[in-house]
């Protein structure tokens, strides 16, 4: 009888991002009877999952809190680890996210269990020297990546027995680094089709409207889209920016939206399917992005994407399709591309539907097949082209 799997996410199941992919995988693993547990800082949302979830004591959960607020993440991922590292049971396979899982792996190693690591962003060497690089354009002297953080996940992917990424950016980068090509693995993300959909009224006709979601950051390539959205937007244009501003990049981003014209600032944005129902399309020119899963949530609401070649969900678009690719920090192809959609709204509409038809084909029920795949021993081995 196969092992069953020990799954650790150190956020809240299920109250998005990490926790929400997380309690999809678990989800998968339960379905396939391979669910031993699932351990995260809360579990209030565990819903189908309530029987098997594993949540953090009270008092840990406010001592996590702490370490956030003071800005000692690293002291809260090592925490959250050495605690469900306590929970692991002999035997047992392990699957977690790197940063957050070099206890468990080696309880998982004394035990005898297989384990497996998610990465999200790409080979953490390249992410510091790539947030580095922008964080100097901009007079940042602060280290956007902890060198002990670097090293304890560079540690992790060396330990486990499989490394599991959301694209071929992530995977090309730690092929690049050395990493064996038989321990690494691509599962895409998905995204709820039912949730994210077109609106069911025909909008006013209100002008172009380009949407961004994400934090207003450096690392989302912001500085540049804005200085892009100002030689291309007319009075019928709009940017709209859905998130909030890091604290340590304040400066600069609040120069940069002062510069520049016809961009609305939402904030923290509780309805981003409402959100994107109402636009146009989308634009994500990250200068580093494991995958992006606005990019899914966008084309499952008929949007086309424009994203730059260092995101990884561009593994989704097919260029002049359902969407655009353009070179990460080149302005000029980013405008030719914002021209074209603004000056034919029938061609925004085209590439929209196909942009649909891609998303419904990304489900969380195909991801979660895949991560079954994986854990049972399968998997395309990722091959150095």
């Amino acid at each position: 009888m196969a092992p069953k799997v020990f799954y650790s996410v150190g956020q809240p199941l299920n109250r998005g991002g990490m926790g929400s992919i997380g309690w999809h995988a678990a989800r998968a693993l339960l379905r396939a009877g391979r669910l031993a547990a699932v351990a995260a800082t809360e579990v209030g949302a565990a819903g189908s999952l309530a029987t098997f979830a594993r949540g953090m004591p009270w008092a840990w959960r406010i001592g996590l809190s702490a370490l956030n607020r003071l800005g000692a993440h690293a002291a809260h991922d090592i925490a959250f680890d050495r605690w469900a590292a306590s929970h692991l049971g002999e035997g047992m396979d392990f699957y977690g996210w790197m940063n957050l899982s070099r206890a468990c792996l080696a309880a998982c190693r004394k035990g005898g269990g297989r384990s497996y690591v998610d990465r999200g962003s790409v080979e953490p060497r390249l992410q510091r020297h790539w947030l580095r690089e922008e964080y100097a354009r901009f007079g940042i002297l602060l280290d956007p990546v902890n060198a002990r953080t670097v090293d304890r996940m560079v540690a992790e992917a060396a330990e486990a027995d499989m490394v599991v990424v959301p694209s071929r950016l992530v995977a090309k980068s730690y092929l690049d680094a050395g990493h064996p090509p038989e321990k690494l693995r691509v599962n895409p993300l998905g995204v709820e089709s039912a949730h994210y959909r077109p609106a069911q009224t025909p909008r006013r006709d209100d002008g172009f409207r380009l949407a961004f979601v994400g934090q207003l950051s450096i690392q989302k390539g912001l500085p540049d889209l804005l200085a892009a959205w100002t030689r291309v937007a007319g009075r019928r244009e709009t940017l709209l920016l859905a998130g909030v501003i890091p604290a340590v990049e304040r400066a600069p981003i609040e120069t940069a939206l002062r510069r520049a014209r016809r961009v609305e600032v939402l904030g923290h944005c509780r309805d981003v399917a409402g959100l994107l129902a109402r636009c146009d399309a989308l634009v994500l020119p990250s200068a580093q992005d494991g995958f992006g899963l606005v990019v899914l949530e966008a084309m499952a609401c008929g949007l086309p994407v424009l994203v730059s070649d260092r995101v990884g969900a561009a593994d989704c678009v097919v260029d002049g399709k359902n969407g655009w690719i353009f070179p990460f920090g080149k302005g000029d192809a980013l405008i030719a591309r914002l021209e074209e959609l603004i000056a034919r709204p029938s061609r925004a509409t085209e590439m929209g539907a196909a942009a649909q038809e891609t998303a419904r084909r990304h489900s969380w029920e195909a991801y979660g097949r895949r991560l079954v795949e994986i854990v049972e021993g399968g998997g395309e081995e990722v091959r150095c082209t």
